[in-house]
Order: C-alpha cells, then sequence, then structure tokens
C-alpha cells in the first residue's frame, strides 16, 4: 500500500508519522518536499516504511535524501543522473543495528540497559533486544531459555521463576549488570528517541505466551515515560506476528528466521517462492525480514525491496563462534557495504569507522561554471559524532557538480547550481 500524502497535515515527529502509516497498512509514502527531510526519511526507513519525493527541487536534491524513489515525469533524466554512481553508492545510508544492544568488543553485556544504551551514544541506528517472561508474567530483556552461561547461580529455567529470583543475579564478567526490566530499559532509552529498539518477542515454545507478552509490552510502550520508537520481531512462532499487529497496529513487525540449510536463492524464481511466503506472513502491514545473513542475497534484496519489504539480515557472533568469522568476516563487511536496508550484528565497533555522512566545505559558497573541476575539503562524518577532513576532486557537468570517486554522499545549494558530492 502507498499512501500519498501530499497536502497532508502531518506530525513533525517522524515517530508519530511511522505509527500513522503503519496503523494504515502503509510500507510506501510520498512526501512533499518540505516534510521530506534527510532526517525523517531515514527515520521512517528505520520503521520500514519506504521513502519517495517528488523532484520539485531538482533530482539532486531528492537522491542526497537517500528516498527510496523519485517521482518524476522526467524518468530518462532521472536515470542517466543516478547511473552515475557506483552501486554501492546508491543514494541511501546503510542502517546498523546493534544486535543484543552494543558489546563493543566486550566492554558491555548483552541484553542490558547500559549496552542498548551505548548504542544510541554511539550513533547506531538501532538496537536489538530479546524479551522473555518470567513466571509473574514481568517482561525482562533476556536471550537464554535459562541463566545457564549468563549468570553465576544455579541453573534457573527463565519462565518457571519469579522476578523477585532472577533480581539480585549477577551476569559472570559484569557485576554490575543484573537482570533488566523491558520498562526499565525503554525508560532509559528515553533519550536516544532517534535509537529505534527492535523488540524480539521470545516465548519459549513450552509456554507459548504470545498474549500476555503483547499486553504488557503495549502497556509499556504506551507510557509517557517510555521511549515509544521501536520495531516488533518474532521469530519461531510466525503465526503470533498477526496477533501482535492486531494488538499494537502502530509497532512495524519483523519476522526472523535461522535456517542454517537454506541457501540463497540463485535464480529469480528461487527468490519470488520465499517473497511469496512472506507476504502471506506479513500481508497488511508494514514488515521486514530479519533473516540470518547465509540465507540472502542481492537478487533476493533486489525483489524484495520491489515489494517494500525491509531486509536487514543479521550475522552470527563470531566471538562466540570464532570459525564463522574466519570463513564469512570478509563477506559479511561486503554484505552490509552492498546496500541492504540495514546490517544486524554483535560487532558493530567493525564498522564505526565507516562515515555516515560528507558535509561539503566552505568551497561551494560561490556559484560555479559548468566544466570547472576543483578539490574542497569536505568533512566525514561517523556514527558516534567524530569527523575527519578529507579533499576530493569535483567537476561542475550539465548543471550537476559531481566527484570521480564512490563512496558517501551530501548535497548542497551553490548559487544556482545544485551541488551533489560524493567522495
Amino acid at each position: 500500500c502507498m499512501m500519498d500524502c501530499r497536502g497532508a497535515a502531518l506530525p513533525d515527529e517522524p515517530a508519530a508519522l511511522s505509527g500513522i502509516l503503519v496503523s494504515h497498512g502503509a510500507v510506501m509514502a510520498i512526501l512533499d518536499e518540505a516534510v521530506c527531510t534527510r532526517h525523517a526519511v531515514h527515520a521512517l526507513q528505520q520503521r520500514f516504511i519506504h521513502v519517495v519525493c517528488p523532484d520539485t527541487q531538482g533530482f539532486a536534491e531528492a537522491a542526497a535524501k537517500g528516498v527510496n524513489g523519485i517521482l518524476t515525469s522526467r524518468p530518462a533524466e532521472c536515470y542517466r543522473l543516478l547511473e552515475r554512481f557506483p552501486e554501492n553508492s546508491f543514494l541511501r545510508m546503510h542502517s546498523l543495528y546493534a544486535h543484543k544492544g552494543f558489546q563493543n568488543n566486550g566492554q558491555f553485556s548483552e541484553n542490558t540497559i547500559t549496552g542498548v544504551r551505548a548504542a544510541g551514544e554511539y550513533g547506531f541506528d538501532g538496537a536489538e533486544i530479546d524479551v522473555k517472561l518470567t513466571s509473574d508474567l514481568v517482561p525482562i530483556v533476556m536471550h537464554n531459555l535459562n541463566t545457564r552461561g549468563l549468570f553465576d547461580c544455579e541453573e534457573k529455567v527463565i519462565e518457571q521463576t519469579p522476578y523477585a529470583e532472577l533480581a539480585p543475579l549477577r551476569r559472570i564478567g559484569f557485576p554490575d549488570e543484573g537482570v533488566d526490566r523491558l520498562e526499565d530499559l525503554m525508560s532509559g532509552m528515553k533519550d536516544f528517541p532517534d535509537t529505534p529498539v527492535l523488540i524480539e518477542f521470545k516465548p519459549n515454545a513450552v509456554y507459548n505466551r504470545v498474549e500476555e507478552m503483547v499486553a504488557q509490552t503495549g502497556e509499556i510502550l504506551s507510557r509517557p515515560t517510555s521511549q515509544q520508537n521501536c520495531i516488533g520481531i518474532m521469530g519461531m512462532l510466525t503465526p503470533g506476528l498477526g496477533y501482535v499487529h492486531a494488538q499494537l497496529p502502530t509497532l512495524p513487525l519483523s519476522h526472523c528466521e535461522s535456517v542454517r540449510e537454506l541457501t540463497p536463492p540463485q535464480s529469480r524464481v528461487e527468490a519470488e517462492d520465499r517473497l511469496y511466503r512472506l507476504a502471506f506472513l506479513t500481508a497488511g502491514w508494514a514488515a521486514g525480514y530479519n533473516p540470518e545473513d547465509t540465507m540472502v542475497n542481492r537478487t533476493f534484496y533486489e525483489y524484495a525491496r520491489i515489494r517494500g519489504l525491509t531486509l536487514f539480515p543479521w550475522s552470527r557472533s563470531w566471538t562466540l563462534a570464532p570459525s564463522v568469522w574466519e570463513k564469512n568476516g570478509q563477506r559479511c563487511d561486503q554484505t552490509y557495504l552492498a546496500g541492504y536496508d540495514a546490517w544486524t550484528t554483535d560487532h558493530g565497533d567493525m564498522y564505526l569507522q565507516l562515515p555516515v555522512l560528507l558535509e561539503p566545505s566552505d568551497a561551494f559558497a560561490r556559484e560555479r561554471r559548468v566544466g570547472e573541476c576543483f578539490r574542497p575539503v569536505g568533512v566525514n562524518l561517523f556514527r558516534d559524532r567524530t569527523h575527519t577532513e578529507v579533499q576530493t576532486e569535483l567537476l561542475v557537468q550539465e548543471g550537476e557538480l559531481h566527484s570521480h570517486a564512490a563512496g558517501s554522499y551530501s548535497a548542497a545549494r551553490a548559487g544556482t547550481v545544485k551541488v551533489m558530492l560524493i567522495q
């Protein structure tokens, strides 16, 4: 479903806007030029809404906002512009999600308030957490079925234990960290409204308390003290996604899947077959697909993008499985840079050195002539808000300003010349 929002009175807050779009089943929105800022585009994309922008201010202006599509009556001219850019600089930001929070090479423990807040502090585009229910129906942030390996105590099955017995436990190697409640974590993320929390509902197949988990989560997210920019994820109990959507209609949802035997599609037919299954599972709402990275490839991504399905693969922990990194590490880096909607990883520290934006310098203060070439200094901005200077060769051609290399991008106005900068 595509919603044409041009001329509509829309809320300024992207999270509120995405809630309206999600509740109407929209997976794509056409926004007015004034509303379609780079920040708003990325915020909507984080919540599985694909954005289309009209070309009223020019192709370069629209494309540099990272939109999924450009509404134009001049497609041939638009394609000529886009073809000048290498595939890895396809005019959009690659989102980076911290799996189980940002662990920063072992500095923080998984699924804790400290680690999830660190994802916000370091500029991640989202932080994934796992939620389970205790025996007295308290939602806690926990991945494992029991306490084995994480806590120095006798083994306790989470869903058979009341929260009062879990609260005093301390994590192995992290004596200041314990068992965090979901309500405390969401309150702690109030300081980071632009860092969505990806809540993976992980009910035990034996107890299957999807209804109670959704009811508790919805009540927590409705509180004014809670960060409300969230995404719901569910894996093994996939039919529960429909129930979650019915109870929380403004929450974007994603199906999570890990099937090691499932190899990437080798043809259009294979990609289509899998997409038909996903379309059946996620029909009627803004949806994402969160598979293990070994299950998908660019062929699948291209067809998923046509159908408005957000694809954000996740990689297994290389710390827990070093052989996986030795075998697939380089491929994982290439996968992230290949242009998937997002990348979910335990090792976000490896990607912090990649710039997210290149800002133009004062060299763009005056109008440039067509055919003029110059070497201005730009500023690379990183996720943790640090920056470095970089020199870029630029050329004014047919009213558009282009460089000769690939990488990050930005746009600015220099007199009457629209400026496109690609590092």
